[in-house]
């Protein structure tokens, strides 16, 4: 017998709109200054933030033709780190290579990221570097009490409800969410069509009085147009690599 859902199951009470939200950050430069980046992301940390990607233990890969696995693998790394974290920082330093200018590319394009940060020395060194939505700083000082006055504000979801979403967006069912939280069916579709406390779709703004009327297809675009979860999450599902289908009326 499916259990009934409970109040802490679905995140009731365990959040005031007090509560504070770690940043989470991402921050690229020359891998000569590394260990500078080491100290700035401590200190970061200290702060109470998260360091979603730390690229400083890379090995050395140059030439890259010749590390060629090693090369991809830390390419794919940080650019999806850049384009997932909410503030992104970069030491250009003045002269080098132009990866961390690719890492800035994949920011700028970014719905996720909220702030990008230049920091000098060489922050006018680029003319991406003026691009409206940065900010350039002269020192990581500067930088560091920029990140203590950003106003942290509660994620639209829960992260209960963004795990469903997820796997929701990945084409699995009700029954089959719920198997895989270990959560009941009901639980499932609290979190996706309750009305208070709100559900995923209440939160996005597209509830219906019709359960059957709100389609998967809706609940994915607007989730991915909000940059709550991006198509990574959804496409690197081995459940992708199968034959099923669903209809766009939710399957129950």
């Amino acid at each position: 017998m499916a259990r009934e859902f409970a109040s802490e199951e679905l995140g009731i009470g365990k959040e005031s709109e007090s509560t504070p939200h770690p940043l989470k950050l991402y921050i690229a430069g020359p891998f000569d200054q590394r260990d500078q980046i080491r100290v700035m992301m401590t200190e970061i940390e200290g702060m109470g933030h998260q360091i979603i990607y730390d690229w400083t233990d890379h090995l050395p890969i140059k030439p890259y033709e010749e590390n060629k696995k090693l090369a991809t693998k830390y390419a794919k790394e940080d650019h999806q780190a850049a384009a997932n974290c909410d503030v992104f920082v970069l030491l250009p330093g003045e002269s080098g290579g132009t990866t961390r200018f690719s890492e800035l590319g994949m920011a700028l394009g970014s719905r996720k990221v909220k702030r990008i940060f230049i920091v000098g020395p060489g922050e006018n060194r680029s003319v991406s570097f003026f691009d409206p939505k940065v900010e350039r700083l002269k020192s990581p000082e500067e930088l560091i009490e920029n990140i203590s006055l950003i106003k942290t504000q509660k994620p639209l979801l829960t992260e209960r409800q963004l795990e469903v979403l997820i796997l929701y967006a990945q084409g699995k069912i009700i029954q089959e969410i719920a198997d895989e939280l270990n959560i009941s069916f009901n639980t499932v579709k609290a979190h996706l069509y309750q009305s208070f406390p709100p559900g995923i779709c209440q939160r996005l703004g597209i509830g219906q009085t019709r359960i059957k009327g709100i389609t998967r297809t809706r609940v994915v675009i607007e989730a991915l147009q909000r940059g709550i979860i991006s198509l990574d999450e959804i496409i690197t599902s081995p459940y992708h690599e199968t034959s099923r289908e669903h209809s766009e009326v939710d399957d129950w």
